[in-house]
């Protein structure tokens, strides 16, 4: 793979990442980031502090969905959210997520592609 290969799947995880920050804030207060954080700075492609607080949550509330308890699951691995930086457990969870996401994408794409070729 190519370094602008690896970039721009960096760059997809990252946008993938937003949009579950995003999507849970929609989900649980009915506001996009820029109604929730005005003054909060919101740059494609760059996760800031209240995004990483966001996907803590999300991941929390994922997981507490099939009865798991990601707090329990972090001290099992010698990890705490500090509030600013996601832990190595939880960045390993949300890129394979995105990743999932991703992959996903291109799917329906592909699909749609083929299917309007008929």
């Amino acid at each position: 793979m190519t370094d602008d290969k690896k970039k721009m799947l960096v760059a997809e995880r990252v946008v993938i990442l937003q949009a579950f920050s995003e999507y849970y804030l929609t989900k649980t207060q009915g506001k996009t980031f820029g109604e929730a954080f005005p003054d909060e700075k919101d740059e494609y492609a760059v996760l800031n502090k209240k995004q990483i607080e966001l996907l803590h949550q999300f991941l929390k509330d994922e997981y507490s969905e099939y009865g798991l308890d990601l707090e329990k699951i972090l001290a099992e691995k010698g990890e705490v959210f500090n509030g600013t930086d996601l832990t190595p457990f939880e960045s390993k969870e949300l890129v394979r997520l995105a990743d999932e996401a991703i992959a996903l994408s291109a799917v329906i794409i592909k699909r749609k592609e083929r299917l309007y070729k008929k």
